[in-house]
């Protein structure tokens, strides 16, 4: 071969080693082109074939998009029979894990899609109409130890959006619509993951296990922190940050449909939590919960609305709360006697809860609190507002707190009837301790109003209801055991009640009412003054009493001195003082046995009563003014006990002037006390009703006319007037306010009594007859309009009464404040005129 030859064979052989160099790569690179192009289509032929080949009859996928450089692989449009609909599918997979049989999965989306599982007719859970064989375990076994140890698979971040999820089971339904699902994990620091958690769901279904689950709406944000590696617990290492939780229109009821609890809302905000124990919540609300008794087995709950702020909690059962709002709770408790118990709100500020050692309450806050049982319809309690500060307690059974303040308290009510109210109740620097005593530095009562009634059985109303009265005690006799001793039980000592200062507002009132009597016993009393300080229940202290009270109509009451309240050994020393008592309504005590009313009569007394060593030694001063009787429908069953009509032996104690005055000591054991009666009758003296002052009286009560029943006033004839009367004060028919004309007439017999310090004066009320009855009083009517007659109903016996009393108390009033004392003016016992007539509403004035 020449030369030239061998280097054209050089040049050829050079040139195809250069192109062998490209043509390699080149063909890789087609290859791998290839490869890319078709592997979607395979990947779409695999799955189709895949489905069909697990029962799914109709598969459609819209397009497969692989990126082998990136490792992300894009599925759209899958549709798999009706249980299976993805619009989009993503996964973004990292190539390098696969190596150490990690799949680590970038990023994960899933956007508009139907996804259902079932279980089928042997119980197997299937995935839309895909079916699964039935794994053997042995088989399985064998083939987990070929395949030597497992893949591990890491999510790195998740995108969820409009899912709709339905799972149907046999014992389970499950509709759960999921608009947004993101979870983002960041790069491992210190130890330590972080996932950023959103979740969004919609109008949820859930029935399973004898209920029905539904929300309207929830929706979840934060992030959350655990440890992956270092041996350390992942639920101990749990942390969470911007924790964010909404619940919208929760209801849980049974399968059968019946409502156990609804809550319209349920927000939580920046929620912490270190580890499972500790958890920090800046705000919590819930809105319209409503707990059915058939959850719950006891009753049932309605709240309007709660707010809580700033809680640091633990599972140990320490709690710091910076406020807690509460409006509109009611909850009704089902048992023997079901109770309602509601307030409108209750606001608790600065709660601090060490369990076992410390609760502390900066200040509690409640308004429309009421307690009623439905038994009887019974109101146990209802308070305007209640106002607790600085409240601690040290365990169990020590505390403290510096002030209790309650307003507008309406007392037990049954039957119609309550005990009363209180304005406000206010106690302040107290010291608790349960077991042995109970100390507070004041307790007051501001506008105290309470009603006390005595039954015609003899029980207390009210009172007796709550605490079973009769009823009760004849229970308790019959657990008893026939024939058999009964063991005394040991009674434990009861905690001893110290009140540095008790107090009673001036205006307070208190009525007491015995129907036990007839005509029935009507009491009041108006607090003018009232202080006892300190009461102390152990008895090792003296309370010293300041007590002052109007009582009846114009009486007015005193008590004062020391007392030692010990219920063992009871101590006093104390003055008491009674003036210008009205004696006509204690006409019940004596009309049963002595056959008498008391028409008229004004009671005084003066006493010093000291009890000790369970004796009484007390000192009374009796005065009773103008004591007449009147006639009674009651047969008397005592007078013969006295030997003599009772008139008669109340003559035998009375003064000139019809008074009768005395001293009774009382003496000895306190249980069956001396009464030593040595009346001590005045020395009859010299009328004071002189003629002169009867021809006074006459010219001072010009024009309205002179003594009744004395034509002539002169000599003998006036000692014969015992009782001489006074021109009547006239009332206008069912009228009780006095008119000018006998405004003037009070005036003038206000001016006689001052000029003659020594005339007294009877006032009785008396009502007619005819106002009885009903009176036809035409209506006005527009002009053209038939006229009607209104018929209205006449008045009873009662409210007759009622009507004469009310005018005599017009007139007492009247000359009261034309400046006449009280104890020179005697109300009567109303009456009524039976004439039809001529009978005068009016008020009769009887001098004495």
């Amino acid at each position: 071969m020449s030369e030239e030859s061998a280097d054209v064979v050089a040049q050829v052989k050079s040139s195809s080693r250069i192109k062998l160099r490209y043509l390699i790569p080149a063909i890789i690179a087609v290859s791998m082109l290839l490869v890319t192009s078709l592997l979607p289509f395979a990947i779409e032929y695999g799955a189709k074939q895949w489905l069909q080949d697990h029962g799914v009859e109709t598969v459609e996928i819209d397009n497969v998009d692989l990126n082998l450089f990136t490792g992300t692989l894009v599925l759209q449009g899958l549709q798999a029979g009706d249980g299976l609909n993805i619009e989009q599918l993503a996964v973004n997979i990292d190539w390098l894990p696969l190596f150490k049989q990690v799949i680590y999965i970038r990023s994960f989306e899933l956007q508009q899609s139907h996804i259902s599982f079932h279980q089928d007719e042997r119980g197997l859970w299937q995935l839309a109409d895909i079916k699964f064989e039935q794994a053997d375990a042995e088989n399985d076994e064998e083939s987990t130890e070929a395949q030597g140890s497992g893949w591990l698979v890491v999510v790195d971040g998740l995108n969820i959006e409009d899912l709709l999820l339905n799972v149907n089971g046999k014992d389970l339904k499950l509709k759960l619509p999921v608009d947004t699902l993101k979870l983002s994990l960041s790069d491992l620091q210190d130890d330590e993951q972080r996932l950023v958690t959103e979740l969004a769901l919609g109008e949820t279904d859930f029935t399973g296990f004898g209920y029905q689950l539904s929300g309207q709406a929830m929706r979840l944000s934060g992030q959350f922190l655990f440890a992956l590696s270092g041996g350390r617990d992942i639920a101990a290492s749990l942390k969470s940050e911007e924790v964010e939780l909404a619940v919208e229109s929760l209801k849980l009821a049974q399968e059968k449909g019946k409502l156990l609890a609804t809550v319209d809302m349920i927000e939580l905000s920046d929620l912490q939590m270190a580890g499972l124990y500790k958890h920090q919540l800046e705000s919590l609300a819930i809105s319209k919960l409503h707990l059915s008794p058939l959850l719950t087995g006891a009753g049932s709950l309605k709240l309007e609305s709660m707010d809580v702020k700033q809680i640091d909690a633990d599972l140990k059962g320490q709690v710091l709360l910076s406020s807690l709002l509460i409006k509109q709770l009611q909850t009704h408790a089902m048992g023997s006697v079901d109770d309602d118990i509601s307030f409108q709100q209750l606001e608790v500020q600065g709660l601090t809860v060490e369990p076992g050692k410390t609760l502390n309450l900066k200040s509690l806050a409640m308004q429309g609190f009421k307690f009623v049982q439905q038994e009887g319809k019974q109101k146990l309690a209802a308070i305007e507002t209640v106002n607790l500060k600085q409240f601690s307690m040290q365990g169990a059974d020590k505390g403290s707190f510096d002030q209790l303040a309650l307003s507008g308290v309406t007392l037990p009510a049954s039957g119609g009837e309550s005990l009363g109210s209180i304005g406000s109740l206010v106690a302040t620097g107290a010291v608790l301790d349960t077991n042995s005593s109970y100390h507070l530095k004041r307790l007051q009562f501001v506008d105290l109003n309470t009603t006390l009634i005595k039954q015609k059985n003899g029980t207390l109303r009210v009172l007796d209801d709550l605490t079973g009265g009769a009823k009760a005690k004849t229970k308790k006799e019959q657990l008893k055991p026939a024939g058999k001793s009964v063991h005394k039980v040991e009674k434990s000592k009861a905690p001893v009640v110290v009140i540095d200062e008790l107090l009673v507002s001036r205006g307070s009132k208190i009525r007491y009412r015995d129907e036990s009597l007839f005509p029935p016993l009507d009491s009041r009393m108006q607090v003018k003054k009232f202080r006892f300080a300190p009461l102390d229940s152990s008895g090792t202290r003296y309370g010293t009493l300041d007590m002052q009270m109007s009582v009846g109509k114009h009486g007015e009451l005193s008590a004062k001195g020391k007392v030692w309240p010990r219920a063992q050994n009871l101590k006093t020393d104390l003055v008491v003082t009674l003036k210008n008592f009205d004696l006509p309504g204690f006409s019940g005590f004596i009309e049963s046995d002595f056959g008498k009313s008391i028409k008229t009569g004004q009671f005084n007394l003066d006493s010093t009563v000291l009890i000790s060593d369970n004796k009484i030694n007390a000192k009374n001063k009796l005065l009773i003014r103008k004591l007449e009787l009147g006639d009674s429908k009651q047969p008397g069953k005592a007078e013969q006990a006295i030997g003599m009509p009772v008139g008669m032996a109340l003559d035998m104690l009375r003064d000139d002037r019809g008074d009768i005055e005395m001293e009774v000591p009382i003496s000895g054991a306190l249980d069956d006390p001396d009464i030593n009666i040595n009346a001590i009758i005045n020395k009859a003296l010299m009328s004071s009703l002189s003629a002169g002052a009867m021809t006074y009286a006459l010219l001072a009560l010009q024009p309205y006319g002179s003594l009744i029943l004395a034509a002539d006033l002169a000599g003998d004839l006036i000692k014969q007037a015992a009782k001489p009367k006074l021109t009547p004060v006239v009332f206008d028919e069912l009228e009780t306010e006095l008119n000018p004309q006998m405004s003037d007439y009070i005036s003038k017999v206000a001016v006689l009594l001052k000029k003659s310090e020594q005339f007294r004066l009877q006032i009785c009320g008396v009502a007619t007859r005819i106002e009885a009855e009903p009176v036809a009083r035409p209506a006005a009517v527009s002009p053209g309009e038939e006229k009607t007659i209104e018929q209205p109903e006449g008045k009873s016996d009662e409210e007759l009464l009622l009507l004469g009393q009310a005018r005599s108390d017009m007139v007492m009033s009247a000359l009261q404040q034309h400046g006449i004392a009280t104890e020179r003016l005697f109300t009567c016992r109303a009456t009524v005129d039976e004439a039809k007539e001529d009978a005068k509403p009016r008020v009769d004035l009887i001098l004495d």
